[in-house]
């Protein structure tokens, strides 16, 4: 059992602020800067025509991104090592606190349905 972005062919964001897999060429300056904790809203968006992950943070798009994501199918997953922690998971059911939609029209599309983005 392993978290996401230690499991190959995964990718993962940690409470630290890394993205992981670690990758050398885009490693991330000042971590904490994009870490997370207790009552954040977190998500990373999948910008597929460009290969890039997008991450948010409380209704923000944060300036940490990770290029070159290879082509696939990927999965949401959440992986959790502390014991009692409570998760909430938000695929599209309800309206996402950063609004892919409206603020990554040429990501989305004009169209784009809420369920196509992450949380």
């Amino acid at each position: 059992q392993m978290a996401p972005g230690l499991q190959p062919g995964s990718y993962g964001w940690s409470a630290m602020g890394n993205v992981l897999p670690f990758d050398d060429k885009q490693q991330v300056q000042r971590p904490e800067k994009y870490s997370f904790a207790e009552n954040d809203v977190v998500g990373i968006g999948y910008d597929k025509q460009r290969g890039t992950l997008i991450f948010t943070k409380n209704g923000s798009r944060l300036k940490l991104q990770r290029r070159k994501i290879k082509g696939g199918q990927y999965y949401p997953a959440v992986g959790c090592g502390s014991r009692g922690a409570r998760i909430e998971v938000n695929l599209g059911q309800e309206p996402f606190k950063y609004d892919f939609c409206n603020k990554e029209v040429d990501i989305m599309g004009e169209a784009a349905p809420a369920t196509a983005a992450a949380a």
